[in-house]
């Protein structure tokens, strides 16, 4: 089967054509399509202010299967900001060069992850009257995106970009609908839907590095929801909870209503202010700082040891030996501090019982963070795990949340998605082709 694709990015479907086909956005036809069997390659990009990360992954019989994952620090783009083009351009070449050297086939087209800055959320309605003969009005998947598309009819400012959109609740005929309304018979269908917006400076400097790159955007979402899809679970899915990620230069804490994202916070503190005191205390430049957080720092002062050490040069040229029981009680006091205020702004956000709350990102593979969460939230927070090989440090979660959304939307609206076409997927296949064994064989042992 071909890849069934059109002109303009499904998430925003109501946005500016014009705007989505400056920035090569992709639109995904919505056709009734039986996936299951079928494997779908999904490449991911995830921008952060330290590092740039690309994942790309098969999905096949509702498994995802990791075919590359690699990560290079990120130039030219600081605080959500492209500070240099060129700079930026050129970690991103590197980067889909590694991943397309693992699986030897192109990588055109990515789902990408966006700030939170600045994103509002609200609840709006809308509704289409269904067309054709009176005993054949079924509902169709044109059907809700006409309705979802009238919900947001004049309710967008120019400046601002629909990042996710999601049906709470349906009528058809004024009769409530719970589940799917695929099909259903009726004259009107009536929704309601969650929109959640950005401001389009938010996504226009990336889109246009992208563009200049020969990659298209299929699709986008924030990286919230990308870490929630990443996590996503029984539990996750029928609770009130929180998607704590802890970034480099900010934290951002996300509260989840079913599924949906209801309101999110940026918190100034990430782990760039862990990395400046370690530079403050001993010297060190930025990647040394980075090093030895991730080489010493373990939480559990019980734990740390101080035969264990490495030796740095400072920025003026002295040599220093830094051991992890040191480090240890020049970090902890920060990250414990940190938690607390996470803590308090939980409880600003909402009041409703909070049934989860998953931290990721920057700090929370560090040795002993999982104490310092128990001494804060007392068991209530965990630090999220997959179970996905070549995803499971923190800082790949994101980017294989964005596949899973993806993958999730599409089948939702069944729709067929792949990044390759038929004839390369074939060319990544084993030679020897079993209908029920993935494309990973070939690849096993080629994560960076």
């Amino acid at each position: 089967m071909k890849r069934l694709l059109g002109s303009l990015n499904p998430n925003s479907l109501f946005s500016s054509a014009n705007f989505l086909n400056d920035y090569n956005f992709f639109y995904i036809i919505l056709m009734k399509v039986d996936d299951y069997n079928m494997r779908k390659i999904i490449a991911s990009l995830d921008i952060g202010s330290c590092y740039t990360k690309m994942v790309v992954g098969e999905v096949f019989k509702g498994r995802i299967e990791i075919l590359a994952s690699s990560y290079l620090p990120t130039k030219g783009y600081k605080k959500g900001i492209v500070t240099n083009e060129e700079a930026l351009i050129d970690t991103i070449s590197k980067l889909r060069s590694k991943c397309e050297g693992i699986i030897n086939e192109p990588i055109r087209e990515v789902i990408i992850g966006v700030r939170e800055d600045n994103a509002e959320f609200f609840t709006s309605t809308g509704m289409t009257t269904l067309s054709g003969e009176e005993d054949e009005r079924q509902i169709t998947n044109d059907d809700i995106i006409n309705a979802m598309q009238a919900s947001t009819y004049n309710k967008i400012d120019n400046d601002r970009e629909i990042v996710a959109i999601t049906p709470i609740s349906y009528k058809v005929d004024d009769e409530k609908v719970t589940g799917s309304v695929l099909n259903i018979i009726g004259k009107r269908l009536d929704i309601e839907t969650l929109v959640v917006t950005i401001p389009r400076e938010n996504i226009i400097p990336i889109a246009k590095v992208l563009k200049k790159l020969n990659i298209k955007i299929v699709d986008y979402t924030l990286t919230s929801i990308a870490s929630y899809n990443a996590f996503k679970n029984e539990l996750l899915e029928q609770n009130i909870g929180i998607i704590v990620e802890l970034g480099y230069e900010k934290t951002s804490i996300s509260l989840f209503n079913k599924g949906l994202i209801t309101n999110t916070k940026l918190l100034k503190e990430g782990t760039y202010n862990i990395i400046k005191e370690i530079h403050n205390t001993y010297g060190l430049n930025k990647k040394d700082s980075i090093d030895a957080l991730h080489n010493l720092g373990n939480i559990n002062l019980d734990e740390a040891s101080s035969s264990l050490k490495k030796t740095y040069e400072t920025q003026s040229g002295e040599k220093i030996t830094i051991n992890e029981y040191e480090l240890s009680n020049l970090i902890k006091p920060i990250i414990i501090s940190n938690l607390k205020e996470i803590k308090r702004q939980i409880n600003i956000l909402t009041k409703k019982e909070i049934h989860y709350i998953m931290f990721t990102g920057g700090i929370s593979d560090l040795e002993g963070f999982v104490v310092s969460l128990d001494e804060v939230f007392h068991h209530l927070a965990k630090v999220g795990q997959t179970r996905e090989l070549g995803t499971r440090e923190a800082i790949y979660k994101p980017a294989l949340g964005l596949i899973k959304y993806l993958e999730d939307k599409t089948r939702a609206k069944e729709v067929f998605y792949s990044m390759l076409t038929e004839e390369e997927q074939d060319d990544l296949s084993t030679v020897e082709k079993r209908v029920d064994k993935s494309i990973l064989s070939k690849l096993f042992g080629y994560f960076n």
